[in-house]
C-alpha cells in the first residue's frame, strides 16, 4: 500500500483526485501498519519485555519525525513562495526523487518477510532433522550394559 501511495504520487501528482486517492492509500497504510509491528514485535522477540521494547520502537520512530521538517524544507522548491510569471522559472523541488526513494525503500523492506519465511523453513528443517536421528538403544531398566 505504502507503495502504491508512491506511485500515485510520482505519476499522478498533476491530478488532484489521484493524489487525494493516495492519501486514502496512505491513510490505510498507517492503519496498517500500528498492528503489523505489534505483531512482529510479538512474533520476534514475545512478550516478555514487550511494553520496553515497544516503547523504543516508538522512540526511535520520534527521532527520525525530528528529521522531517528538514526534509520537506530541502524538498519543497520555491515555487510557492514567489510569484513567477510561468511554472518553468521556479523551482519545483525534488519530490518526485524524494518519492521515488521511498519507493526503493519500501520495496527493500519487503525482503524481510522473505528473509523471516527463508529463516523459519531452515528451523523446521533442521527441528526435523534432529527429531529424526535415532539415539542409540539403552539398555532395559535392570538390565547391566
Amino acid at each position: 500500500m505504502g507503495q502504491l501511495q508512491m506511485i500515485f504520487l510520482c505519476f499522478f501528482s498533476d491530478n488532484r483526485s489521484l493524489v487525494i486517492a493516495s492519501f486514502w492509500i496512505y491513510a490505510f497504510f498507517r492503519q496498517l501498519l500500528y498492528p503489523v509491528f505489534i505483531s512482529s514485535l510479538t512474533s520476534h522477540l514475545g512478550f516478555k519485555y514487550f511494553g520496553m521494547l515497544l516503547g523504543i520502537g516508538f522512540f526511535v520512530g520520534g527521532l527520525a519525525q525530528l528529521f522531517l521538517a528538514s526534509l520537506v524544507e530541502a524538498a519543497q522548491g520555491d515555487c510557492p513562495e514567489q510569484k513567477h510569471e510561468t511554472q518553468e522559472d521556479c523551482d519545483h523541488g525534488f519530490w518526485e526523487q524524494l518519492h521515488i526513494i521511498q519507493f526503493v525503500v519500501l520495496g527493500a523492506l519487503m525482503i524481510v518477510p522473505l528473509i523471516d519465511r527463508r529463516d523459519r523453513l531452515e528451523q523446521e528443517r533442521l527441528m526435523k532433522t534432529v527429531l529424526n536421528i535415532r539415539s542409540p538403544p539403552r539398555p532395559a531398566y535392570g538390565t547391566l550394559a
